[in-house]
């Protein structure tokens, strides 16, 4: 078992875009904190402490240091809890990682990019907003909005059963995805898992 980090400074930021509470669970918004609950769990490691308005854990990935986040503000004000992480560790914006559901991406797709528009996504609109520039990698994960359906009400609903499978799947890439940023850079990890 590894002993927590003597320095707050991590090589980097993780955060999943989520909302806080039970009633939200394994619904779509919720497929950023889905990934670095995975995170965790390979690690080991839970979600005990608050620190920056999220919940976080350290994990060691690649002998690197690696601060997971899931804010506890609401996907909407995200923002906030990570303009102050980033503030407070002086940590420059290539190395924060934001993974989030994408109601445009087919499901089980998922799209690493270096920077960005918010797309219409309010956590990455908060985002942007909080550290004033889109320059920051994010992982955008499918979830296949049917557009005939409210948008609102879609992203706030569970998977369902037949979709399990293939959602389980988009995890696993998305883990692999985030070891190969950390590991070998954003290019690398770019042409590896963007189809």
């Amino acid at each position: 078992m590894r002993l927590p980090f003597t320095s707050p400074q991590p090589h980097f930021v993780i955060v999943g875009l989520g909302n806080p509470g039970r009633e939200y669970d394994g619904t779509r918004h919720n497929a950023g904190f889905m990934v670095v609950d995975q995170l965790a769990n390979h690690a080991g490691v839970t979600f005990k402490r608050r620190r920056f308005h999220a919940h976080v854990a350290d994990i060691h990935l690649h002998d690197k240091r690696i601060l997971l986040m899931k804010p506890r503000t609401y996907v909407n004000l995200s923002g906030r809890a990570i303009s102050g992480a980033i503030a407070k560790l002086g940590l420059p914006l290539d190395r924060l990682l934001v993974v989030l559901d994408d109601a445009n991406l087919p499901l089980g797709q998922i799209r690493l990019r270096s920077s960005g528009s918010h797309g219409g996504h309010n956590g990455l609109r908060s985002i942007n907003e909080r550290l004033g520039q889109q320059a920051f990698p994010r992982l955008r994960l499918g979830i296949n909005w049917p557009k005939d359906d409210d948008l609102v009400s879609f992203v706030l609903s569970k998977f369902h059963s037949e979709e399990t499978a293939e959602v389980q799947n988009m995890l696993k890439i998305a883990t692999c995805c985030i070891e190969t940023f950390v590991r070998d850079g954003l290019n690398t990890a770019m042409t590896n898992f963007n189809s």
